[in-house]
């Protein structure tokens, strides 16, 4: 038993002196994230896209009817291309 404890707080003390160098394969650019958006800023880009809103879809429903339409719109841009 006494064994079992003194190999867990080896483990523990090296866990604590461990150092992390970052990585270059992580070295991309990384965008910050601020949070959800909100339903005005979701219903402008739906009429930016010029997609018809049904004021009983939910939130979550509006944003993917948004993301469908604008992968729906760039494949067809990229398909043209």
């Amino acid at each position: 038993m006494q064994k079992r404890k003194h190999k867990k707080a080896q483990a523990l003390e090296r866990k604590a002196m461990k150092v992390y160098y970052p990585s270059p394969m992580g070295a991309v650019q990384q965008v910050e994230i601020v949070g959800e958006p909100t339903r005005d800023e979701m219903l402008e880009q739906a009429a930016k896209i010029g997609l018809k809103v049904d004021k009983r879809w939910s939130d979550e429903t509006l944003l993917n009817r948004i993301n469908q339409a604008m992968e729906a719109s760039w494949d067809t841009a990229s398909a043209s291309s």
